[in-house]
């Protein structure tokens, strides 16, 4: 269990880390520079970007129903099941940490402006590709049964088959 878990958080992670490195990009283009302080009110500007990266957020954090949150649900039960309950508060360290990140950003994005300012043009495919990974990840984690089937084939963590080895 504690396996299929980690793979299964691992893709979800991989997902939603990227549309939040796609989305930051678009945002720090926008902005025209990288500090947050230049992000105050480009939600207004940029609602796909800052919605992806929210998105992808969530499952960073672990929350229902990400992918994020099924991998770390699996992980938990392993935890707890073999004793080994540190693994519990790693992982809620993590998941808040990912929550004080994700909410500085957000914060600074949806802060009304009293001035007008004028942020530089970004591309629609560029925020649309983060949108739709952000998407997928949280996608993971209402899928059912499906990507747990996949992990399964050559998966190192089952069980060798009794057919024999390959030629």
């Amino acid at each position: 269990m504690a396996g299929s878990g980690t793979l299964y958080f691992l893709i979800s992670h991989g997902l939603a880390k990227a549309s939040m490195f796609l989305s930051a990009g678009c945002i720090a283009h926008a902005a025209g520079s990288d500090r947050l302080s230049e992000f105050i009110g480009i939600g207004r500007y940029l609602p796909v970007s800052v919605f992806a990266f929210a998105l992808a957020g969530v499952s960073l954090m672990g929350l229902p129903p990400s992918g994020g949150f099924v991998g770390k649900w699996l992980m938990l039960k392993a935890a707890f099941g073999t004793g080994q309950w540190w693994w519990a508060v790693v992982m809620s360290v993590g998941g808040l940490l990912a929550a004080a990140y994700v909410f500085m950003v957000l914060k600074q994005a949806v802060v009304f402006r009293l001035v007008d300012i004028r942020f530089y043009e970004v591309p629609a495919g560029m925020q649309w590709a983060a949108l739709l990974l952000a998407l997928s990840s949280l996608l993971l984690g209402l899928s059912g049964e499906a990507p747990f089937d996949l992990l399964e084939i050559g998966s190192p963590f089952s069980a060798p088959t009794s057919a024999g080895s390959p030629p």
